[in-house]
């Protein structure tokens, strides 16, 4: 009978529980409930593989971290922090220090007979022994020669004549004589701390030899030990 056809080509096996299917003719296909539930399984985890992989590649073109992107960080309507302006031109930057007021400024002689205190307004003679900033000696030429706890360079850059920065610098490198001829630059460093510039401008030989210079002397700079 027709109704017993359909009910032979579905039925369900109380046996095992699976279901049977009958088509084309008498080829029976018997398919597992559990075979059912992996595939479908398997259809899940690979719709999430594939979607895991779609929003990594689209995390590395952003060029973001896929964490700061999950988290909301540089997303769509956030705002990125910049570093202040001061910050980005670095903390430790700072403007060139302005060099001290002038001391003294005027012509200066030096003699064998005297040395002189440049830490004095205007500098004074200190006197054969007094111990002063600076003398006038002859090794194998004339020289100027500096006491205890000073030092004279002579500046060697041409085309420049070096301001208290310069002077400064120099002087802290030099040691206790420099050559005292016409047109030498020197610098000198006081056991005050000040900072003077002589430019020789005059040597004038004989009994009591002596030199001439230009000089200016800086007030001690804030550093100055």
């Amino acid at each position: 009978m027709p109704g017993d056809d359909q009910n032979h080509n579905a039925r369900v096996d109380a046996r095992d529980g699976n279901s049977i299917f009958q088509a084309l003719g008498d080829i029976n296909i018997r398919v597992s409930k559990r075979a059912g539930f992996v595939s479908v399984l398997a259809a899940a985890v690979g719709a999430v593989a594939l979607y895991a992989f779609v929003l990594d590649g689209t995390e590395q073109r952003s060029g973001l971290d896929p964490q700061a992107q999950r988290s909301g960080a540089g997303g769509f309507g956030s705002t990125a922090t910049e570093d202040p302006p001061e910050a980005a031109a670095g903390s430790g930057s700072h403007e060139p220090r302005q060099a001290p007021a002038e001391q003294w400024r005027g012509a200066l002689k030096l003699g064998l007979d005297s040395s002189k205190e440049l830490d004095s307004d205007p500098p004074g003679t200190a006197g054969l022994f007094g111990g002063g900033d600076i003398s006038l000696g002859l090794l194998d030429s004339w020289q100027v020669t500096t006491g205890i706890g000073r030092t004279v360079a002579q500046w060697t850059e041409d085309g420049r004549t070096p301001g208290h920065a310069d002077c400064a610098e120099a002087a802290d490198a030099g040691s206790s004589t420099a050559p005292a001829r016409p047109g030498a630059v020197l610098c000198v460093r006081t056991d005050e701390g000040r900072v003077a510039r002589l430019v020789v401008t005059k040597v004038s030989e004989g009994m009591l030899t002596s030199i001439e210079m230009d000089a200016v002397v800086w007030e001690p700079s804030a550093d100055a030990t």
